[in-house]
């Protein structure tokens, strides 16, 4: 398998399934999407990630697909930062990077636990009716 070739995953965490895309070998990137993006916002870093010695890997968050809409309807970012420390602990390869979007995620939960992450980054663009492009892009 080549360095970008995609890789599909899957994690379980409670009744939840999540999916995921990885490329790439070496430390773990998380890509965090936040709404309403999905996995696929990371589409052009996973490839470039993977290019310079990482394995990055796009996790689709709670309720974007059908098997991880909770039954509880609880969309709490401490829910959501639960499951992402279980996808973290499910890799079993130490503390993680992160990168999400900002103003979504969860990062005052997330920030002081350094023995699963080793460093988080935020992104940030604007919706595409901000910047005057159609709100289909």
């Amino acid at each position: 398998m080549a360095v970008t070739d995609t890789e599909h995953l899957t994690f379980e965490h409670g009744a939840l399934t999540f999916s995921a895309q990885a490329m790439g070998d070496g430390p773990i990137v998380l890509c965090l999407h936040g709404f309403p993006d999905n996995a696929g916002s990371f589409r052009h870093q996973l490839p470039a990630l993977a290019e310079v010695g990482y394995r990055a890997i796009s996790l689709t968050l709670r309720g974007y697909e059908p098997g991880s809409v909770p039954g509880d309807g609880d969309y709490t970012m401490e829910t959501i930062a639960i499951d992402i420390l279980a996808v973290i602990d499910s890799l079993n390869a130490g503390p993680v990077h992160l990168i999400g979007q900002t103003g979504v995620l969860p990062w005052p939960t997330l920030q002081p636990l350094p023995h699963r992450i080793a460093f988080g980054v935020s992104r940030s663009w604007r919706c595409p009716t901000q910047a005057g492009l159609p709100a289909t892009v």
